[in-house]
């Protein structure tokens, strides 16, 4: 995962009870404005299985 997915994630972005994150935005820094959660282009999110 990427720095920006890591930190936009919610605590409604893990699933405990099957080991699971689901990635569907990120935290970016936007020159003269500051940070910013944003939704991925493509409209689509990820998972990741953790142990």
């Amino acid at each position: 995962m990427r720095r920006g997915e890591v930190l936009g994630l919610r605590y409604q972005d893990i699933d405990f009870e099957n080991n699971i994150l689901f990635v569907r935005q990120s935290l970016q820094e936007v020159k003269k404005v500051g940070l910013i959660f944003k939704n991925f282009k493509s409209g689509k999110s990820g998972s990741v299985t953790i142990t």
